[in-house]
C-alpha cells in the first residue's frame, strides 16, 4: 500500500489595510476591516504545492506512513475548486483542533477554478485574494480544506460537529476509463493556526500550511510478461500470461464514505478521532488500531451487484466485462498498472463477501500444449480434450463406448451392453443414456442410434465437439459460457475456454505476521487489525511473484503469490513558496 502523495496548501491570509496599522493604533481592533454594511473581514490567498519525490519500503507495513510514498498523477493531483471552513483557535492545551467542540461555529469560502492559477503538471497553484467576512484581527483560525467538492459544498455547513458529521458519494468524475477531479480533504490539522495580526499587509502575509489527502484509494499491479507455473523446487507444468485484472467487492457509486478521516481503538468504538493517525504495535508493528469508514456491518445492497464476489458464477457473466487490460493510468513507474479508484472498505475481519479484493485473469497453457488451446481439469489433473480424460480416469468405460456398439440392436441391447457396463462420468454421458432409454423395449432405429453416440450427445448436450483433434466449447452458437457451465453443474469439472483462467486476491492493508490468518484456502472471518481493508489516499501496489497452479474456470480459491506495498499519496519533502497575492485585475 503506497498513500498518494498530500497536497499541502499553504494558507496566505491578508489584512489588506492601511500600511502601518498597528503603528496608528494602539488596539488591534480599530485596524480590522469591515464591508459597507459594518461586517467585519479580512483578504485570503492560496498557494497549493505539489513537490513530489517517491520512496518505498517493506511489504505491507501497518499504521499512518505505510510503505513509503507515490506521487500522484496529473488528474489525480488536479484543483478545480476549494472550499475551506475557518474556526477559532485558543492558545491553551484544551484546543483540540478538529476535534474540537461540535457546536464550535464554522466560517466557510469557496474559491471556483477562475479563481485558482493552475496548469496541469505544475506542483504548485495560487489563488487571487478575496475577502472572507467574519475573520478579526488578533484572533487565530484553525482551517480545514475540501478540494473538488464543488460550488456548493458546504454551503449549508455552520458548525465543525455538522463538517465531522459530513458524508459524500462522488470521490472523481468519469468518463469511461478516465477519472478525473479527485475530491480531497484535510488529511489533519493545520501546521500552525492562522494567525490575523494587525501587522499583516500584502508583503507580509500570516501563513499556515494544510495537508490534503484524496478520500479514495487505487489499486496497482504489476505482472511479468510470462510466469513458469508449478511449485518451487518442481519441474514448470505450463505457462500463464496475465492479461487483465478488475476489483471484486467494491462499494456502490451511492456508497458514504466520511469526508474527514476517523480512527478509533478499537472496532465498534463510539469514542472516534477525527482526522487521527494509524498506529503500530511497537513490537509486532502490526495495525493496533481502526479506520472507522461510514459504514460499519455492510451487507450486500451496499455493493456493486456485478463485482460482489457471491454472485460471480456460471450464470450471470456480468463480472466478465469488467477486467481491465492495460492501465486506468498512463506511464505509472516501475511498470505498474492502475486497475480502479476503490472506496474506503474497512470491516473488523477479512471477509469474502466484504473484503475488496482483485482478480485477475490469465492464459495458462499446459505443457505439451499451444498457447490459447482450451482444456479441462478434472480432480486435479489437466487434460487437452475429455475423451482423453475419459481415457485415462475411465479407461474400461471408453472402450465400451468406442467399441461396443457393434451388439447393440434394442434399447434392452443398450442397457445391458452399454449403460450397465459403464462408470458414472463428469461429463454426464451414462446418466444420459439411462434417461433416453428408460422403459424402451423395441430396436432402436438408426436416427435413434445416430444420437446415443458419445459425440453427439457432448456436441448437443454440452455444445462440445473436437476439431483437428482440438476441444472446441460452446459450438453451434451457444452462448459464452455454456459448457463451462453444463459441465460444473453435472460434476465439478473445469472448463478452460482458450486457456482462460482466474486468480483471486485478498487486499491487504495490513499484516498480523500470522499466516494462520490469512484469507486463503476456504477460510473466512479472519484476519488481524486493519489486516484486509482499502483505506482513502492509499495506492495499493501488487507485485505478482509467482504462480504455483492453473487458475480457476471462474473466479475461485486459486490465487497468486504477490508481494504487496502499501504507500501513501503524499508529500515528501515540502517546498517554500514565496508569493505575492494575485489582486483583481491582474498580479
Amino acid at each position: 500500500m503506497r498513500r498518494l502523495y498530500t497536497y499541502y496548501i499553504y494558507m496566505l491570509l491578508v489584512a489588506l489595510g492601511l500600511p502601518g496599522c498597528e503603528l496608528i493604533h494602539d488596539d488591534d481592533m480599530d485596524c480590522q476591516l469591515y464591508t459597507p454594511e459594518g461586517v467585519p473581514y479580512a483578504y485570503v490567498s492560496i498557494a497549493l504545492s505539489t513537490a513530489m519525490t517517491p520512496s518505498t519500503r517493506a511489504n505491507p507495513t501497518g499504521g499512518e506512513g505505510g510503505d513509503g510514498r507515490e506521487p500522484g498523477q496529473s488528474e489525480e493531483n488536479e484543483v478545480n475548486d476549494i472550499t475551506l471552513f475557518f474556526y477559532e483557535a485558543t492558545d491553551d492545551a484544551d484546543d483540540n483542533g478538529v476535534n474540537s467542540a461540535a457546536d464550535t461555529e464554522v466560517i466557510r469560502q469557496y474559491f471556483g477554478r477562475d479563481s485558482i492559477n493552475y496548469t496541469t503538471g505544475q506542483t504548485y497553484a495560487t489563488t487571487r485574494t478575496v475577502p472572507v467576512e467574519q475573520l478579526l484581527v488578533s484572533h487565530n483560525y484553525h482551517v480545514l480544506a475540501v478540494v473538488n467538492g464543488g460550488e456548493d459544498f458546504g454551503e449549508n455547513i455552520t458548525t465543525l460537529g455538522a463538517l465531522q458529521q459530513e458524508t459524500v458519494t462522488k470521490l472523481y468524475n468519469v468518463n469511461g476509463t478516465t477519472y478525473t477531479n479527485f475530491l480531497m480533504a484535510s488529511a489533519d490539522d493545520e501546521t500552525f493556526p492562522l494567525c490575523v495580526t494587525s501587522s499583516n499587509s500584502e508583503t507580509n502575509p500570516a501563513t499556515t500550511q494544510i495537508d490534503v489527502e484524496r478520500v479514495t484509494a487505487r489499486v496497482d499491479y504489476r505482472a511479468e510478461d510470462l510466469y513458469e507455473v508449478g511449485t518451487e523446487g518442481s519441474e514448470p507444468i505450463g505457462t500463464a500470461k496475465i492479461t487483465g485484472a478488475m476489483l471484486v467487492n467494491t462499494l456502490k457509486d451511492d456508497a458514504e464514505s466520511w469526508l474527514l478521516k476517523r480512527v478509533a481503538d478499537r472496532w465498534g468504538s463510539t469514542k472516534v478521532e477525527y482526522l487521527g493517525l494509524e498506529t503500530t504495535d511497537a513490537t509486532t508493528n502490526a495495525a493496533s488500531n481502526y479506520v472507522i469508514d461510514a459504514k460499519a456491518e455492510k451487507v450486500e445492497a451496499d455493493f456493486t451487484p456485478a463485482t460482489y464476489f457471491p454472485n460471480i458464477g456460471y450464470d450471470d457473466l456480468a463480472w466478465e466485462t469488467l477486467f481491465v487490460e492495460g492501465s486506468l493510468v498512463d506511464d505509472l513507474e516501475e511498470n505498474y498498472l492502475c486497475v480502479g479508484y476503490p472506496k474506503e472498505n474497512v470491516n473488523q475481519t477479512g471477509q469474502r463477501d466484504r473484503t475488496t479484493g482483485i482478480v485477475f485473469r490469465a492464459v495458462y497453457t499446459p505443457d505439451e500444449m499451444t498457447e490459447g488451446d482450451t482444456f479441462f481439469e478434472w480432480d486435479g489433473v489437466v487434460y487437452p480434450t475429455l475423451e482423453m480424460m475419459m481415457e485415462a480416469k475411465f479407461e474400461s468405460s471408453w472402450t465400451i463406448i468406442n467399441d461396443g456398439w457393434h451388439d447393440v440392436k434394442t434399447w434392452e441391447d443398450l442397457r445391458a451392453n452399454i449403460i450397465l457396463k459403464l462408470a458414472d462420468d463428469p461429463v454426464g454421458y451414462r446418466a444420459y443414456l439411462r434417461q433416453v432409454s428408460n422403459g424402451k423395449m423395441d430396436a432402436i432405429s438408426a436416427e435413434d442410434m445416430r444420437t446415443l453416440r458419445w459425440a453427439y450427445y457432448l456436441e448437443q448436450t454440452c455444445s462440445y465437439k473436437l476439431e483437428n483433434d482440438k476441444a472446441q466449447v460452446d459450438v453451434n452458437d451457444a452462448a459464452a459460457g455454456t459448457t463451462r457451465r453444463i459441465l460444473h453443474e453435472m460434476s465439478g469439472l473445469s472448463t478452460y475456454k482458450k486457456g482462460i483462467c482466474y486468480y483471486t486476491y485478498w487486499i491487504k492493508h495490513a499484516n498480523d505476521q500470522k499466516p494462520e490468518n490469512d484469507l486463503v484456502s476456504g477460510r473466512d472471518n479472519t484476519g488481524g487489525v486493519m489486516e484486509y481493508a482499502i483505506v482513502r489516499n492509499n495506492v495499493y501496489k501488487l507485485d505478482i511473484k509467482s504462480v504455483s497452479t492453473p487458475g480457476n474456470d471462474i473466479p475461485g480459491e486459486r490465487t497468486v503469490n504477490i508481494n504487496v506495498l502499501v504507500e501513501d499519496w503524499q508529500l515528501a519533502p515540502r517546498e517554500s513558496v514565496d508569493l505575492e497575492p494575485v489582486k483583481e485585475g491582474g498580479a
